[in-house]
């Protein structure tokens, strides 16, 4: 026999008896046990499911975000190279600019100092010869007196 035949006998039975006492039918309450049970695990996999579903939302929303902020960071790194490499370009050009300076500054000094050089090779015996003191010079530098002034 079926349980629900059996819960119908069991209910005429006791309406039969005078009384409706639902602990002397057996049936019905395993059937309402089974039925309680039956629409806890239907709600409870609908609040599972409804929580997957949030939990899935947050996810996505989540990952979005972070793609976001990683595209960001990536701008704002690529435009950091580029202005390391613009600097990079600008340091190699001013070295290049303070190089040129500096061996024109060396070729200016040592282009001074050949300069007073001659000029004193020049100035010194004329200073010499123009002041009386001839023979001064020409006890210090014999091989230069013809070259006087």
């Amino acid at each position: 026999m079926d349980e629900s035949k059996l819960m119908i006998i069991q209910l005429l039975q006791a309406l039969d008896n005078g009384e409706v006492n639902f602990k002397n039918v057996p049936a019905l309450t395993q059937l309402v046990q089974q039925e309680t049970k039956r629409e806890i695990r239907t709600q409870t996999d609908g609040v599972v499911d409804q929580f997957r579903e949030q939990c899935q939302a947050s996810l996505n929303t989540f990952e979005q975000e972070q793609n976001q902020r990683i595209m960001t960071q990536r701008e704002i790194l690529r435009d950091l190279n580029q202005e390391i490499e613009a600097t990079k370009q600008r340091m190699e050009k001013n070295a290049l600019q303070h190089t040129i300076s500096v061996i024109v500054m060396v070729i200016g000094i040592i282009t001074l100092l050949a300069t007073l050089g001659l000029l004193m090779w020049v100035i010194v015996p004329m200073l010499f010869h123009g002041s009386g003191l001839k023979s001064i010079w020409d006890s210090w530098h014999p091989e230069l007196t013809g070259w006087g002034a």
